[in-house]
Formats: structure tokens, C-alpha cells, sequence
């Protein structure tokens, strides 16, 4: 019995559209589609946060997982991934920070 391949949607923040869609960092913009890309292949493509590191603003929220996904040094994205329905996949971005230092702050690292 072979089985039907979901179809994954990305929900992401309207800053993350408007990042891409204005001037300047071509490369982390291209970076960053690429990743998009990936996660629409394999939304689990990212790294598993154990539940007991969740941040707060995370924990808070009814979602049963979360995934971190690292570009280069800096730039870093939180998401979860929603089964909406037996045929739709939602990797829905919880946070985009383009600095390690707003990543630390928002996961207690500083």
C-alpha cells in the first residue's frame, strides 16, 4: 500500500515576506528560499527542540512540537509543524532572527 505524499504549506510571518521582498541581502534572501524549499520537501528537515528547552513564548502556545533551522552563524528560524488534515502539512514559522544574539535572548542563551 503505497502512501499519498502530503501537501506542506508554509505559514510564515508577514516580517519574513517583507524581509524577502525588500532590497539588499540577495544571498541570505536566496538562503532563505532555499530553506523554504527544503522544509516544503521535508518539513522536518530542521533540528527537534526538546520540549523541556522551549522557550516561554513558545511553550505557551498549543503546539506539540517545535523545529530550530539554522542559515550560516547568524540567522536562525523557529517553526512547528501542524497535520491540518490527513492530506495538508503546515510548517507554520514561529520566529525568524537574523542575529544569534536575538536568537540567544528569545532561547535564554544570553
Amino acid at each position: 500500500m503505497s502512501r499519498a505524499k502530503k501537501r506542506v504549506i508554509i505559514n510564515g510571518p508577514a516580517e519574513l515576506q517583507a524581509y524577502l521582498d525588500s532590497p539588499g541581502d540577495e544571498e541570505l534572501k536566496k538562503q532563505i528560499r532555499e530553506m523554504l524549499q527544503i522544509l516544503r520537501a521535508n518539513p522536518a528537515a530542521g533540528e527537534h527542540v526538546k520540549k523541556r528547552l522551549w522557550p516561554d513564548r513558545y511553550a505557551r502556545q498549543r503546539i506539540n512540537n517545535l523545529f530550530r533551522y539554522r542559515i550560516g552563524d547568524q540567522v536562525r528560524f523557529a517553526y512547528t509543524i501542524i497535520d491540518a488534515d490527513p492530506g495538508t502539512r503546515i510548517v507554520r514559522i514561529l520566529g525568524f532572527f537574523r542575529t544569534h544574539k536575538e536568537y540567544g535572548r528569545v532561547f535564554g542563551y544570553d
